[in-house]
């Protein structure tokens, strides 16, 4: 019974802290999900599954995790916001489909 209780209160601590800290990083549309993004969700629902699971990591470890991980996402977003070379580094370039009305077969 304790350790079902450990899990609840592990469980409950994480939701709480990743839905803190996806609400602080910001809501996106799925349209406008980079790789980048979309893996740093899939690392912090990881990072989160990990404390919730595993009783050897400690709940401070995992919110130190999470909270590092954010802020570095946080940082190389603003980063890519206000440099354009970071921004293509990061994102890639966009392809032209249509240019001057013409259809761009080759792209």
């Amino acid at each position: 019974m304790e350790s079902v209780m450990e899990t609840s209160l592990r469980t409950v601590i994480g939701f709480v802290f990743l839905l803190s800290l996806t609400r602080i990083l910001g809501k996106k549309q799925l349209g406008q999900l980079t790789y980048f993004t979309y893996i740093t969700g899939i690392a912090m629902g990881n990072i989160a599954g990990d404390m919730v699971v595993h009783k050897d990591v400690a709940i401070a470890d995992g919110l130190a995790g999470l909270t590092i991980w954010a802020i570095m996402t946080f940082a190389v977003e603003y980063a890519s916001l206000k440099s354009p070379t970071i921004r293509v580094a990061l994102d890639g370039e966009p392809t032209i489909i249509i240019n001057r009305g013409q259809i761009m077969q080759k792209n």
